[in-house]
């Protein structure tokens, strides 16, 4: 069967929009509303970090904007938003793959954002690929040069991304289910876009909503699986 030049365009521009952050957003902000009305909340605050976070918050607000008290997100360097494109939401640039202060500070920003909500709060959480490097606040006893250091020696090492995130989930405050727990006794649902092979909740982004499947001697199994011992900080 012969296969048309305008059939291939057709089908690869299909696929491209199936894909387009904005567009799988869309399709779920009658969600978010009705849940904000079922669980009869009068705030809404929008968290957000990764490579998509940008496009998913301008969905979300166009959908649902009306309801929107205020939120944070972070996504990388060069985004070029204006400033009123996004209403009532901050946008926080920050590193990729390696985070850094800027990346630090926001996330903060968000920490302090859920810090003594009520149960009449509903938080959506935009999460996407690039979300572990972006939202980054290291555990305590551990410094951002040091986490930059790890990050940065597992990714020259060849560690897959399921073993490079099992290790950033147990030096993070914030990964492998530590976000959703800062913002009790607040409603917290996660629109997530995934990048990774499987759709593991827990590893897209290091699953900051999200159970984590891992352990610590899983994460240090990692770190002797490529002789990263004497190197780690």
């Amino acid at each position: 069967m012969e296969i048309r030049r305008e059939q291939v365009v057709k089908i690869f521009n299909a696929a491209l929009k199936s894909a387009d952050p904005y567009n799988a957003v869309a399709l779920y902000t009658d969600v978010v509303s009705s849940l904000y009305k079922d669980k009869n909340c009068s705030r809404l605050y929008v968290i957000g970090f990764g490579k998509a976070s940008v496009p998913m918050t301008k969905a979300l607000t166009d959908g649902i904007g009306g309801i929107v008290s205020g939120g944070i997100i972070i996504a990388p360097y060069g985004q070029q938003v204006r400033p009123d494109e996004i209403d009532k939401i901050r946008i926080c640039e920050a590193r990729h793959p390696l985070p850094d202060e800027n990346g630090w500070k926001a996330t903060a920003g968000i920490l302090n954002l859920l810090k003594d909500l009520d149960d009449r709060t509903l938080v959506v959480c935009l999460i996407s690929g690039g979300g572990s490097a972006l939202l980054v606040s290291p555990c305590s006893g551990i410094t951002l040069e040091e986490k930059q250091k790890t990050t940065d020696l597992l990714l020259k090492s060849g560690a897959n991304i399921n073993e490079l995130n099992s290790v950033r989930k147990h030096l993070s405050d914030v990964k492998g289910g530590r976000l959703v727990m800062r913002a009790y006794p607040a409603h917290m649902t996660s629109l997530i876009l995934s990048d990774v092979i499987g759709n593991n909740l827990d590893v897209i982004a290091s699953g900051p909503t999200s159970p984590d499947s891992t352990t610590y001697a899983d994460a240090l199994g990692v770190i002797k699986k490529y002789g990263l011992e004497e190197k780690t900080p």
